[in-house]
């Protein structure tokens, strides 16, 4: 009996790491290497994401893109990812974050998410409670390369985001932020486009 209730419990997780999306990979983190001296403020303001790899929900939506803004001496991520057959808002998320220096890592503290969920008729999952990103590449003006991972018993979980401050940015800075995954040992061809090309501009 306690074989079988075990074999239910990792097919409900397995079944649920499918849905949300996620990837396990085979072996520990990788070593990451965030930028020197990351600046908050200079780093406040809109991002969109032009690709990533699947770190929760992001597989089932589009036109993913971020507001950093600071208020009252704390620092804040607001996400917003549109469905773009719709054209309408789904999904919006509010984070607390800080920067912490001794790792170089953007530590998401606390999550906030409200849903505009139909048409789609499911759930949607949401990311841990806390995790931290890591700025590996940063030009403020114009691209960042961030990655985030979580150890699990059976390997880890990788997220990457490739965001620019244009929705449609140029070429070389898609390409300089590639190369600077791939200084990572993060692989590039796999990661998916985030359509922002078939996007309306959503104004915050």
């Amino acid at each position: 009996m306690e074989l079988k209730e075990n074999f239910i419990f990792i097919l409900l997780i397995f079944l649920w790491e499918i849905a949300a999306g996620l990837e396990l990979y085979p072996g520990a983190c990788p070593v990451i290497n965030p930028v020197e001296k990351f600046d908050l403020d200079k780093f406040l303001g809109i991002w969109y994401v032009q690709s990533h790899y699947p770190f929760d929900d992001e597989p089932q939506l589009e036109c993913q893109h971020f507001l950093y803004q600071r208020h009252s001496g704390r620092y804040y991520e607001f996400e917003l990812l549109l469905d773009n057959r719709f054209a309408k808002k789904v999904m919006t998320r509010s984070t607390v974050i800080r920067y912490v220096d001794g790792t170089g890592g953007v530590e998401v503290k606390r999550r906030n998410s409200t849903y505009d969920n139909p048409p789609h008729r499911k759930p949607i999952p949401t990311r841990p409670h806390r995790f931290t990103m890591f700025p590996v590449a940063v030009e403020y003006d114009s691209y960042v390369v961030m990655i985030t991972c979580i150890a699990h018993r059976r390997g880890h979980y990788l997220g990457a985001w490739i965001m620019t401050r244009h929705c449609k940015p140029p070429g070389k800075h898609i390409m300089a932020a590639q190369n600077a995954l791939m200084k990572q040992e993060v692989e590039v061809l796999d990661m998916i486009d985030a359509k922002q090309f078939d996007c309306d501009v959503y104004e915050w």
